[in-house]
């Protein structure tokens, strides 16, 4: 057995990481679970597994902003790390539970595929789905003082096209999210037909897959069917999605692509995380709406117009 020394230089973790896109990898990097989680962090809280270069698991993808600060005013520098440690916890539990199963060699766009409709495997689907939309999450956002992240020229004429005013889309956006009642994320995609609108998902519900998606309120309708009108037309300036698509599922023997497909019929370009626990903390019991609002002062727009601009291989 040859073993190997790595050594990493004091300002390795000052700069922003690469992230490498690999087969059958969510995200490679070259450091432990442990050693990510310990950036700018108390000492008191646990380690997570210190194993160097695992066979086909997923690791934590890092953060393209520093937390010695936080992001303010959404989120203190206590909760933005809490937020990470709990995707550090969803994807150390996430591979125990593929290991030594088919999954293990999965990505994770294959497992929420092949999960989705299999009851036995709903804890494995949820902690995929729900690490994948946390981090899609994370990925989307950036300091309010970083001004050369603003929204392009190209965006905003689309979105003033498709919500008449950048005003009505937050105000519906914002609607949406408060129309959450429990845990959920809420969603800016793009159709299939091109058309930008604003989707609701429940608890660990994703748009990625179409058979789990989730648009409806499982308190207010506890048994969802499929319903006929695909989605709003622009015409109508309300673009909130409330109908599942009547197109039959593939079978699960096709296997997803590492992408989200090009003929999935969302295409996820910004989300906010409408879980409890990313606004009690700082916003307390009450401050959901609070929380909402703040949202607008820290997204990437810059990141948000490429996955508009790249659909067939966003991320």
């Amino acid at each position: 057995m040859v073993f190997c020394k790595v050594f990493i230089s004091k300002n390795f973790f000052k700069r922003t990481p690469s992230i490498i896109y690999k087969k059958n990898f969510h995200t490679s990097f070259l450091t432990t679970n442990s050693q990510l989680l310990q950036i700018n962090r108390p000492r008191k809280r646990r380690h997570f597994e210190n194993k160097l270069f695992i066979r086909n698991t997923h690791y934590l993808n890092p953060l393209p902003y520093t937390t010695e600060e936080g992001l303010k005013p959404l989120f203190s520098a206590s909760s933005l790390l809490d937020l990470y440690e709990y995707q550090g916890t969803l994807i150390e539990e996430l591979n125990k539970l593929i290991d030594d199963t088919e999954f293990r060699d999965s990505s994770i766009f294959e497992i929420i595929g092949k999960t989705a409709q299999v009851p036995e495997n709903a804890l494995i689907f949820n902690h995929a789905s729900q690490a994948w939309n946390n981090d899609f999450f994370l990925q989307s956002l950036a300091k309010k003082s970083d001004k050369d992240l603003g929204m392009g020229t190209d965006l905003h004429e689309r979105i003033k096209f498709d919500f008449s005013s950048i005003d009505k889309f937050k105000e519906h956006f914002k609607n949406m999210a408060l129309g959450i009642f429990g845990s959920g994320w809420t969603w800016l995609v793009e159709t299939e037909y091109h058309v930008l609108c604003v989707v609701n998902t429940y608890n660990a519900g994703t748009t990625l897959d179409v058979t789990r998606t989730q648009e409806k309120d499982p308190n207010n309708h506890p048994q969802p069917t499929s319903f006929s009108s695909p989605f709003l037309s622009s015409s109508s300036k309300t673009n909130s999605f409330d109908g599942i698509i009547n197109r039959p599922s593939p079978p699960p023997s096709i296997k997803l692509a590492l992408r989200p497909p090009h003929k999935s019929r969302f295409t996820p370009l910004l989300c906010l995380n409408v879980w409890e626990h990313a606004y009690i903390k700082d916003f307390g019991i009450k401050g959901k709406e609070n929380y909402i609002d703040s949202f607008w002062d820290c997204i990437n727009w810059e990141i948000v117009q490429q996955r508009t601009l790249q659909r067939s291989s966003f991320m």
